[in-house]
């Protein structure tokens, strides 16, 4: 059974944790984070633009709800953040994998 769960979580995540994050990725769309999802393997997303950027870095509490929302939008998906702009990173980046 863990050897199957395994070969499970390297596919990615189920069909309709893929359909709630191209959800998520239009919501994030409607207000210009510019969300692209990897195609591939359909369980990553990576915002290429952040219109609350200036305000983050004042208020980093932005991002955590930020992620709270994302998790609540995929629940049955364990979202993690691998990239962020806060640390450096060109993008802001989330890995959805499976519980």
């Amino acid at each position: 059974m863990a050897l199957a769960l395994g070969a499970r979580a390297a596919r990615g995540p189920a069909r309709g944790d893929r359909c709630a994050i191209e959800g998520v990725a239009q919501l994030f769309a409607r207000d210009s984070y510019l969300p692209e999802v990897d195609g591939a393997a359909g369980h990553e997303i990576q915002f290429q633009h952040c219109p609350i950027f200036a305000a983050a870095r004042i208020y980093p509490r932005m991002c955590v709800a930020e992620l709270e929302f994302i998790r609540e939008q995929i629940p049955d998906g364990q979202v993690d953040r691998t990239a962020w702009r806060l640390d450096g990173a060109s993008v802001c980046q989330y890995q959805v994998g499976t519980r």
